[in-house]
C-alpha cells in the first residue's frame, strides 16, 4: 500500500505540473502535491517493506545512515545548494526560475525511470502510465496497447518475493535493494525540495509549508 500511495503521489504532482506550465495561478496546488509525493516517497525508502522485498539467509543491514540529504548534493541542479543556503526565499527573475524549474525536471525525470517500475508493480492502471512526468507519451497513437503492455508485463526484475525470478545471491539482493532505495529517496528529496521552492515564492520564509519540508529535511 505504501508502495502504491508514493506511485499515486508522485503521479499526481506530475499532472498537476503539467497543468502548471500553462496555468501559473496553479502554483499553490503544485506546491502541495510536489511536497506529499517527496514526503511518501521518503517514507517509502525508509519503511520496512524493504525486509519482505527480498530474501535471503541473512537480516538485512541498517543503512539508515545512507539517507541523509547532506550526502546527495545534486551535480545537475541546485536546489539542494539552494535549501542549505537558505536562498529559496531571495528574490528570482522569471528566467532564474525557469532555470530551476528546468533543473528540477530534467533530475527528477531521469531519477524516476529508475524507480517507476517498481512503484507501479501490481498495479495495473498505473502501469498505463509510462512516465509520471512526462507526459509526452500521451501524444502518441498507440499508447493505449503498448500502456497495457507495460501493465501485463511490469516487473521488478530481482525485487520481488514471489519466487518467480532469477535466483540471486543475499549481497547482489541487499546491493539492488539498497541502490533503488537511494534512488527512491533522491526522488523524493527533489521533490520536497521543489515544493518548498515553490511555496517560498507564495507564501514566504515561515509558512507552515516550508517549515514542514525543513522538519523532513532537516535529519
Amino acid at each position: 500500500m505504501i508502495r502504491t500511495s508514493a506511485a499515486y503521489s508522485l503521479l499526481l504532482a506530475g499532472a498537476a505540473h503539467h497543468l502548471f506550465n500553462s496555468e501559473s495561478s496553479l502554483v499553490l496546488y503544485v506546491a502541495n502535491f510536489w511536497t506529499t509525493a517527496g514526503d511518501s516517497l521518503l517514507n517509502l525508502a525508509k519503511s520496512s517493506l524493504w525486509t519482505d522485498i527480498v530474501r535471503w539467509d541473512r537480516p538485512m543491514s541498517d543503512d539508515s545512515e545512507l539517507y541523509h540529504i547532506e550526502k546527495y548534493k545534486c551535480p545537475k541542479c541546485s536546489l539542494i545548494d539552494k535549501f542549505e543556503t537558505n536562498s529559496f526565499h531571495d528574490p528570482v527573475t522569471h528566467a532564474d526560475f525557469e532555470h530551476v524549474s528546468s533543473e528540477f525536471l530534467d533530475c527528477v525525470t531521469n531519477l524516476t525511470q529508475k524507480v517507476w517500475y517498481f512503484l507501479v508493480h501490481g498495479c495495473r492502471y498505473l502501469g498505463l502510465c509510462k512516465n509520471p512526468i512526462d507526459f509526452c507519451w500521451l501524444d502518441t497513437s498507440k499508447f493505449s496497447s503498448d500502456g497495457e503492455a507495460v501493465a501485463q508485463s511490469t516487473g521488478t526484475k530481482g525485487y520481488s518475493n514471489c519466487g518467480n525470478e532469477r535466483s540471486i545471491s543475499g549481497s547482489e539482493a541487499e546491493e539492488n535493494t539498497n541502490q533503488l532505495r537511494i534512488y527512491i529517496f533522491k526522488v523524493g528529496v527533489h521533490c520536497l525540495l521543489y515544493g518548498e521552492y515553490l511555496a517560498s515564492k507564495c507564501y514566504g520564509r515561515h509558512s507552515h509549508l516550508t517549515c514542514h519540508v525543513h522538519n523532513i529535511l532537516d535529519l
